[in-house]
């Protein structure tokens, strides 16, 4: 048997027979769609839009906790905000950009009087009036607030009703995680430099937007001087220079050091960058993962060659610890079938074996096992963990992925079925009857490993394109099939009770489009719209979550029986 910081396929079918003593227990006949029943609810009225405001509007905001809902209420050829029914603020000509601060206890607003604009936070004026506003941000405690304002020409970063210094142009700013520190980019005179807790930096034909490390200690941002680029590291040049803008991806986790994109050059690609390693030349590239112990990373590339009247063809490979792998061949894709905003920047959130020949890697939780997809040719596509081939399927789209406790998870399409794979496990199999799975979500478990859950998305063209977002979706629970929804997302997923609740938004059927919860086999009545993140079960037999029917905002509250 192998040893305990060793999994092999041979080691998770013996763990398989173990299977339904500590988590899902397989089916291995085909499964139907659960039926849908009514689902009755409480309605608690938490406040009333008045007639002359929109019952939709894109600056309807509740806070994080979802105790306060907020929105523009019109009065005559004037606006003022409201916060659960009570006025908050004067009358202004526009109001844009309602936000609530991170813990609650705050609402800002931005506001129009005449031809000036002020930022009002608790219906307070902050500051003098400007000729233009950016957004309000908070910092991650909601204690502070900035944003950008012009005077004139002249912009400047407001920090808690302060003005900084005037500049020609500004970045977007950042606050550290620990909310004590703060950064942005400034344009004066014709050069660009980054201003670090109120000192600037050196000067350069262009800065990037800075990002600060998880533990705030650092800062990286991209730079040009005359042709070439540079990442700087707390106002520190990196010694690498590149011919194309870089891009931060982000920091190791312990140490931690920066993990960023070089660019090559035109057509020449990326590379990810980190001390210690320096990747292949990439197109695209998945966000590198690193294990909980120190040195493991793994991320996805792939190379774009463009054919003349036959479209792309991605061609991946998975990094690992430093060292490239193999590399898998992409199906082709007619026209221009990778987004060329992805290709600028370099990064996507997501690699498919399908289009890129290999999918995003995925570590175990204790960082030892590395798990992806590859595409080895037409109907033959396997699972590599830690670089040893599963079984063939004719394609893998969702996964794989690891569970809390190290389970490695995926779904395959084999002929007409859906396979769920729980530890090289054939937990179920669906009858599927359309011809191909178009999208498919990885595989992910509720907190206690006990069950599986995944969707799956079939579209058309204008899905594909970017033009909208509405699929006929479905809901698989162990690898039984929920009802399907053409449904423009579903959200929120929560499991208790021995119930899977989630809401299913902008529905659309005979009877017109609305959003709803579902939880077990029921469904909830239709609304207008649901606020998914304030779904939440009290206790086992007790669910609630904030809807919009017309200009009413309800608390709904199911009793489950």
């Amino acid at each position: 048997m192998p040893s305990a910081n060793k999994t092999s396929w041979f080691y998770i079918l013996c763990l398989a027979a173990f299977t339904s003593l500590c988590g899902i227990a397989p089916r291995l006949h085909a499964q139907t769609s659960l039926p849908a029943t009514a689902l009755p609810a409480n309605e608690e009225v938490l406040a009333e839009k008045s007639a002359a405001s929109s019952p939709s509007d894109d600056e309807d905001t509740f806070s994080p906790d979802h105790q306060r809902f907020a929105w523009r209420d019109k009065r005559g050829e004037k606006w003022m905000v409201v916060v659960n029914g009570e006025a908050v603020g004067m009358l202004y000509d526009r109001i844009e950009w309602i936000i609530f601060s991170p813990d609650n206890q705050h609402v800002a607003y931005r506001a129009q009087r005449g031809k000036k604009w002020v930022v009002v936070l608790d219906g307070k004026e902050q500051g003098p009036e400007y000729d233009e506003l950016g957004n309000p941000l908070y910092s991650p405690d909601g204690q502070h607030l900035a944003y950008r304002a012009r005077q004139a020409k002249d912009w400047m970063m407001v920090t808690d009703g302060q003005a900084g210094l005037a500049y020609r142009e500004l970045g977007t700013p950042r606050y550290s995680p620990d909310s004590r520190r703060f950064s942005y980019a400034a344009k004066k005179g014709d050069k660009w430099l980054n201003v670090l807790d109120g000192k600037e930096g050196s000067i350069y034909d262009e800065a990037g937007n800075p990002s600060f490390s998880p533990d705030s200690q650092h800062v990286i941002y991209a730079a040009r001087r005359q042709k070439k680029w540079v990442m700087i590291l707390d106002q520190k040049e990196q010694e690498r220079e590149m011919d194309s803008a870089g891009a931060p991806l982000g920091f190791t986790p312990e140490t931690p050091e920066p993990v960023y994109l070089l660019g090559l050059g035109t057509n020449k690609g990326w590379t990810v960058s980190m001390p210690g390693h320096q990747g292949p030349p990439v197109d695209i590239v998945s966000r590198p993962v690193f294990g909980s112990n120190a040195g493991r990373f793994a991320y996805a590339g792939a190379r774009v060659e463009r054919r003349a009247f036959r479209g792309e063809r991605a061609f991946g490979q998975v990094v690992i610890d430093g060292t490239p792998g193999p590399v898998f061949e992409g199906q082709s894709v007619g026209g221009v079938g990778f987004s060329q905003a992805y290709l600028a920047l370099g990064v996507v959130p997501t690699l498919v074996a399908r289009w890129h020949g290999v999918s995003s890697p995925n570590l175990s939780p204790d960082g030892q096992h590395i798990a992806y997809a590859i595409r080895r040719g037409e109907k033959d596509f396997v699972v590599l963990l830690d670089g040893e081939a599963g079984p063939t399927f004719d394609n893998i789209p969702c996964g794989p992925s690891f569970a809390r406790d190290g389970r490695l998870a995926f779904v395959g399409m084999q002929e007409d079925k859906l396979v769920l794979i729980v530890d090289a496990k054939r937990i179920s199999e669906y009858t599927w009857i359309d011809k191909d799975l178009d999208d498919c979500s990885d595989v992910w478990f509720t907190d206690d490993g006990g069950h599986a859950i995944f969707t799956t998305i079939q579209s058309g063209r204008f899905f594909e394109s970017g033009a909208t977002a509405r699929a006929k979706r479905r809901v698989f629970l162990d690898g039984v099939a929920g009802k399907e929804y053409d449904a423009t997302a579903i959200l929120k997923f929560h499991f208790g009770g021995g119930r899977l609740a989630y809401e299913v938004h902008r529905d659309k059927n005979a009877a017109g489009e609305a959003s709803f919860v579902v939880i077990g086999d029921l469904e909830g009545p239709r609304y207008d719209d649901v606020a998914p993140e304030s779904l939440s079960f009290p206790d086992e037999n007790t669910a609630t979550y904030l809807a919009r029917r017309n200009r009413t905002i309800l608390r709904v509250t199911h009793t489950l029986p």
